[in-house]
């Protein structure tokens, strides 16, 4: 059996992503096929279950492929699987980690989908100042915060965190 028919069935047998990792490395190291390792390593990112997993096949996608396309999509798909402000955090965090700004920046921007209180928002806020350094953006994201005031106890939370984030 050639390295080739070898390396087909080992993707076939793949269900995790270390072994569809694996296996794309081995296609590129053996065959320099990176088209082939490509299109294993989004198989294995369209099971990912966790935005953890679409980091790990984004970090492949660069350290195998040196493809910035492939993991800026493996990011992007990575969103879908965040279930909470935060899980969009580490996510734009992990994209920052990659070198990919203009991702993390455009992460950041879904995460406040998920925002629900005035203090979501304004630690979503924070979060983009500390983090991107992006004072537009975390202007922005304060301003949505106000938006969210209804009543006086929302504005008091508001003017409170403020006040905190100058501490």
């Amino acid at each position: 059996m050639g390295l080739k028919e070898e390396l087909e069935e080992k993707a076939e047998e793949c269900d995790a992503p270390e072994e569809y990792i694996a296996v794309a490395k081995e296609i590129v190291d053996g065959l320099s096929d990176k088209e082939w390792a490509s299109e294993l390593l989004q198989e294995g990112a369209d099971w990912a279950e966790t935005f953890e997993d679409a980091v790990v096949y984004a970090k492949a996608s660069l350290d195998l492929l040196q493809d910035t396309d492939a993991a800026t999509a493996l990011l992007e798909q990575g969103k879908n699987l965040c279930g909470s402000t935060e899980d969009f955090l580490k996510l734009a965090a992990a994209a920052l980690e990659l070198k990919l700004e203009d991702v993390s920046k455009d992460i950041i921007g879904a995460a406040s989908s998920k925002c629900v209180k005035v203090t979501d928002f304004l630690e979503l806020s924070d979060h983009i100042a500390k983090v991107l350094n992006d004072k537009e953006l975390a202007e922005q994201t304060i301003d949505k915060a106000f938006e969210k005031c209804s009543k006086a106890d929302d504005y008091v939370v508001f003017a409170k965190s403020v006040l905190d984030m100058f501490k």
